[in-house]
């Protein structure tokens, strides 16, 4: 009698399966492992944040404002409670889609986010473009003079930054460069407050200024 184990249908698909999964492994193995660094990533966000400073309640509300007030608007951004507390409800809105409401627009954190997408492409490819420019130059003084200063700096550089996210290095950045150093200006925005920004035409705030001549 033939056991499931020698029935040549359910051997040869199991052969498939594994030479499917050996030919994607690579790809497969991440995917899988996706869900588990969105998580880390999402934890790291959300204490790396509050190393920013500033009080996200006095942004909403006047300096002067009552216990009472700043406790209902405390509430109201769910800043009230425990720390893990707060963890676990901005957890809970990531997996729902519930991303909650900006506290400087006050509008859907979703909403916000699709009206500066065109910014943050615009700003994506610039950086993407300068970090091409600045990798070719680097490497090319790295591998042509790889005993100088500058080359030893860049290969702790490597390592050092590929061990960690990108938006991690950026808000590190922030709190270095402008809280600690205050060499760079405040992460209001592209624009300074003095400046009016260009009529709105694409979204893309280079290319709006280009087309209005602003």
């Amino acid at each position: 009698m033939t056991t499931a184990v020698d029935d040549p249908v359910l051997t040869g698909t199991g052969s498939r399966i594994g030479a499917v999964f050996g030919r994607h492994r690579w790809w497969i193995t991440r995917l899988l492992a996706l869900p588990v660094h969105l998580f880390f990533f999402a934890i790291s966000v959300f204490f790396l944040v509050r190393l920013v400073p500033g009080d996200p309640v006095l942004v909403v509300a006047d300096s002067d404002v009552t216990p009472e007030q700043y406790a209902q608007i405390e509430a109201r951004l769910g800043l009230d409670g425990s720390l893990l507390s707060q963890l676990g409800r901005f957890l809970g809105g990531l997996v729902t889609g519930d991303l909650g409401a900006s506290f400087v627009t006050s509008r859907d954190v979703l909403s916000d986010l699709l009206t500066r997408l065109p910014s943050t492409v615009e700003l994506a490819l610039l950086g993407v473009t300068g970090a091409v420019v600045a990798s070719l130059l680097g490497g090319y003084l790295v591998v042509t003079r790889p005993q100088t200063r500058f080359a030893r700096a860049a290969r702790v550089y490597a390592r050092t930054a590929g061990a960690l996210p990108d938006f991690c290095l950026a808000v590190i950045g922030i709190v270095v460069f402008y809280v600690v150093l205050r060499w760079a200006p405040a992460p209001l925005g592209r624009l300074s407050t003095r400046l009016e920004p260009p009529p709105r035409v694409t979204g893309f705030s280079l290319f709006d200024a280009l087309v209005t001549g602003t």
